[in-house]
């Protein structure tokens, strides 16, 4: 994996990727821009989690290139997709974000520690430090997966669907998390299915049927997606 230039955070040319003998991304070739927030928009099945899983090192790509201007992408699942009778506190979720610096057995550091610390402050969830993550409601584990990204300290944050199901003020503190990582000087790349919350980012990226079918300015990406969903 080679790095990027000083505008790209995430170069792509020609990827191809998939599971098992299934390709779900044909010949995709985009870059996307350093230190901004960019939305991944397009139906269910074109592609946005499998591009997602490429950058983030979990799907190994067929074909292509990908380059990537840092070693450690911070990832976020859903929070449906983390078991729920796990039996770790909000404090040991995030706690694990260090993992990649300190090794999942090391114990961690006075730095280590005030990091879990501010990154539980950033997305609000303190005071649910002590609590188990199973008792949490979803969006405030949601919170705890995003708070157990920032530790990470990565400059590449990648999140597929944060917002999904979540009630409305779970989504306007995920926002605010995402705005305050970017101002920050970390490069957000989010899969969305909320065209409100696509409209706001700098830069978006539409897939089909595992191709990307337009990219750029969000209004004129979510314009040419609108197109597609009208009746002829």
């Amino acid at each position: 994996m080679t790095h990027t230039s000083d505008k790209s955070a995430v170069r792509l040319r020609g990827l191809s990727a998939g599971y098992a003998r299934h390709t779900v991304l044909h010949e995709v070739t985009v870059e996307v821009p350093r230190a901004k927030v960019t939305a991944v928009v397009g139906p269910n099945g074109s592609g946005k989690s499998t591009l997602l899983g490429v950058l983030a090192g979990v799907i190994t790509p067929a074909a292509g290139v990908v380059e990537i201007g840092t070693r450690r992408p911070a990832f976020v699942v859903q929070h449906c997709a983390v078991p729920t009778g796990l039996p770790i506190t909000v404090w040991e979720t995030v706690a694990m974000g260090r993992w990649a610096h300190r090794g999942a057995w090391q114990r961690l550091s006075k730095e280590d520690k005030a990091l879990v610390g501010a990154a539980l402050e950033r997305t609000g969830i303190t005071d649910l430090a002590s609590r188990r993550l199973s008792s949490l409601s979803g969006g405030q584990r949601q919170r705890a997966l995003l708070a157990q990204a920032f530790a990470q300290e990565s400059d590449l944050l990648l999140l597929d669907e944060p917002d999904a199901g979540l009630d409305s003020q779970s989504r306007r503190d995920i926002a605010a998390a995402i705005s305050h990582a970017q101002a920050n000087g970390v490069t957000v790349i989010h899969v969305t299915h909320d065209l409100g919350e696509a409209s706001r980012a700098d830069h978006c990226l539409l897939l089909q049927n595992g191709r990307l079918a337009a990219e750029g300015d969000p209004q004129t990406v979510l314009q040419h997606l609108r197109a597609e969903r009208m009746p002829a």
